[in-house]
């Protein structure tokens, strides 16, 4: 879509020119007449009587009178996603007031996850026959969690999968990036597909309370789903409360929602886990199947779609009963500082079976590690197992925001 813009005036409206904060300090009156327009919408003759005052960091302009009243909703609808930094907006019954602010929010930089681009034509059927989840489902801007497996069933790497036209991209541990992306380019074979690390895009979280007012309203109301703002991907996901992924160039998302705080990036993992939602590494790639992380639970498995590497194991454990692990919620003092890959014992119990730490973070009390521990069924009866040195860990088995069939009474 063009920039909005009057045909008969020499400025754009939200062009660099006109807001220019060389200006600052400067307020005047003035009125424009012109065919108002996108290129795809048109409203011919319109004339918009202004006031327009620029600071430092803040640009208003008064609508006094407008000869179209379809004209002024067009432009209120239109004029945040033209502009380089939020627009707010103000009514009265006879003015309308649209501020540009300097937004100095905060974004919560999440360095330990990196992007997979897979496009060209073939590129929907191709992860349809590679990965986990049903990718012919995903309508563009819908995503959802995925994994990609070895032909014994094991998760390689699990990761939330973008679908935007023909170009999929896959949000996983930067530390298996390359690994993934070897793998799957080797049966690529005949299929006109491109696959790619996208080093130019960043990752970075944010609540809703981090976003400026201007666009809170615009933000997907459902899990999973994503708008796109200039060039940024913005895709909720699952959360205590309401949380947002967003896709992008490091520099559009500064301007648009301010700087980035990387120390955030543990209490971002930690809502991970207690939203049950694990993510694979290179301490545990490799090791479990699918139904050991839940990923069956939070959408990441279709058992109705055709053959990808593993199938036959998923689709085994699942209509014959075989699951005898779970992810489950657990605990463990601050100080033992807990690993994913390490695995945890049951002393109650003979045999050399263990469980398997997946995720850790340290708790909201700062006193707890927060665990996500790969466990077998078994294990549950007893509330305390033990790492290799006797460190406790405490399974909270109750703690999961979604019912687990195996367990559920």
């Amino acid at each position: 879509m063009q920039r909005p813009f009057f045909s008969q005036s020499p400025y754009r409206v939200g062009s660099s020119r006109f807001l220019s904060t060389a200006f600052a300090g400067f307020s005047t009156a003035f009125s424009l007449v012109g065919d108002f327009s996108d290129g795809k919408f048109s409203i011919p003759s319109v004339k918009f009587c202004f006031s327009l005052t620029i600071s430092s960091n803040k640009t208003i302009i008064k609508i006094h009178s407008i000869t179209k009243e379809n004209a002024f909703d067009w432009l209120v609808s239109n004029l945040y996603l033209r502009w380089s930094s939020p627009v707010c907006f103000r009514f009265s019954h006879e003015t309308a007031q649209i501020e540009r602010t300097t937004y100095k929010g905060i974004m919560i930089l999440l360095d330990h996850l990196g992007i997979v681009q897979i496009s060209g034509v073939d590129a929907p059927d191709f992860l349809q026959r590679q990965l986990s989840n049903d990718v012919s489902r995903l309508n563009c801007g819908e995503s959802s969690m995925g994994a990609y497996l070895t032909p014994k069933g094991r998760i390689l790497s699990n990761f939330l999968i973008l679908r935007q036209n023909q170009a999929f991209f896959l949000v996983l541990n930067k530390n298996l990036m390359d690994s993934v992306s070897k793998r799957i380019k080797m049966f690529v074979l005949r299929d006109k597909v491109a696959l790619n690390a996208v080093d130019r895009m960043t990752v970075c979280g944010g609540y809703l309370d981090d976003f400026p007012e201007g666009i809170k309203t615009l933000l997907p109301q459902r899990n999973y789903q994503s708008i796109t703002r200039d060039d940024i991907i913005i895709i909720r996901i699952p959360g205590t409360d309401a949380r947002f992924c967003l896709i992008g160039a490091k520099s559009r998302i500064q301007n648009n929602f301010g700087s980035f705080e990387s120390s955030k990036t543990e209490t971002w993992k930690l809502e991970d886990i207690e939203c049950g939602i694990a993510s694979i590494g290179l301490a545990t790639t490799g090791k479990l199947v699918p139904q050991a992380i839940n990923l069956d639970l939070v959408g990441g498995v279709s058992f109705k779609k055709g053959c990808y590497p593993g199938q036959e194991i998923v689709a085994r454990l699942h209509y014959r009963g075989g699951v005898n692990r779970r992810l489950l919620r657990a605990n463990a003092a601050a100080e033992a500082k807990v690993v994913p890959g390490a695995l945890v014992q049951c002393h109650a119990l003979p045999g050399n079976q263990t469980a398997m730490v997946v995720n850790s973070a340290l708790g909201r009390d700062r006193q707890h590690q927060q665990l996500l521990v790969s466990t077998p069924l078994k294990f549950i009866q007893h509330k305390f197992l033990y790492l290799d040195d006797n460190t406790e860990v405490a399974l909270l088995p109750d703690r999961l925001p979604y019912r687990i069939p195996e367990i559920s009474n």
